[in-house]
């Protein structure tokens, strides 16, 4: 289904995708997730190369909105979007776990980390931490 009230926008992010970046960072700090997903779905349909950045916002929404479940179906969806998530992406999965205490699941995430061999930083340990 095509978000049809983003389609005058589409052409501008197909030529200048951080402006895309711009409105799905606005939303994650404003905690609409199903809104930034529906900008991603939006840009898909267009054919607006969507990127880790992209993602990693809507990843960001679901997670100050405590949709932890929904900020981990977007990093499963990841493959099938030929993207490539990397440790920011991670944190703010494991950030939406650590918000309702799901600290196993944000253990499995971090050795999920190791096994596609990216790097924990300071901010993935200090968030698996403060999930227990």
């Amino acid at each position: 289904m095509r978000c049809e009230g983003l389609a005058p926008w589409t052409n501008e992010w197909r030529s200048d995708p951080r402006l895309a970046t711009s409105v799905l960072t606005a939303l994650a700090r404003e905690q609409f997730p199903e809104t930034s997903l529906r900008v991603l779905r939006s840009m898909r349909d267009s054919a607006v190369e969507a990127n880790v950045v992209h993602y990693t916002s809507a990843v960001s929404a679901c997670a100050r909105a405590g949709r932890w479940q929904l900020a981990l179906s977007v990093l499963d969806a990841l493959p099938r979007e030929a993207v490539l998530p990397n440790t920011v992406t991670y944190n703010a999965v494991i950030s939406a776990c650590e918000k309702v205490g799901r600290w196993q699941l944000a253990f499995e995430l971090l050795e999920l980390m190791k096994d596609t061999r990216l790097t924990a930083d300071r901010i993935t340990c200090n968030t698996v931490i403060s999930a227990c």
